[in-house]
């Protein structure tokens, strides 16, 4: 159970990261 955990855990950081540079660009949509 603990391993599941830590792999959905790991999945959710790497989505995280990779959307991080889509966000970066929506904010600077919102800041113009």
């Amino acid at each position: 159970m603990k391993r599941v955990l830590t792999n959905i855990n790991a999945c959710y950081v790497t989505e995280l990261v990779t959307m991080l540079p889509m966000y970066k660009k929506i904010l600077v949509i919102f800041l113009i």
